[in-house]
């Protein structure tokens, strides 16, 4: 499955997929929205790229605002809500731990 894994760097916890098809899905529709998502949204999906704590704790203000947006009952916005709360909790726990994020493109 093609996509951008986020990881705890030097954990144990299996990570969070962000698969192309809902990268590309939220680039459509976060496009024209500032640059509030950005930091998520304009991922090189072929590149790493390691998250400060602060920058850790912007992904946790993108995934809860993802979790109020994105409240249809479809198959696109549930997907949405599913990785948003995914990485919420991975987020979570790398600040509980003390530990970075890190982007992995395939």
């Amino acid at each position: 499955m093609v996509g951008i894994n986020f990881i705890i760097v030097h954990s144990a916890k299996r990570g969070v997929k962000f698969e192309e098809k809902l990268h590309s899905y939220l680039l459509k529709k976060l496009n024209n929205q500032g640059n509030e998502y950005d930091l998520l949204i304009r991922l090189d999906p072929y590149g790493n790229r390691l998250f400060t704590v602060q920058e850790i704790n912007e992904l946790i203000n993108i995934c809860v605002s993802l979790m109020n947006k994105y409240t249809k009952d479809d198959w696109d916005e549930n997907r949405v809500r599913k990785f948003s709360k995914k990485l919420l909790e991975l987020c979570e726990l790398a600040l509980e731990q003390r530990k970075v994020i890190e982007a992995i493109g395939d």
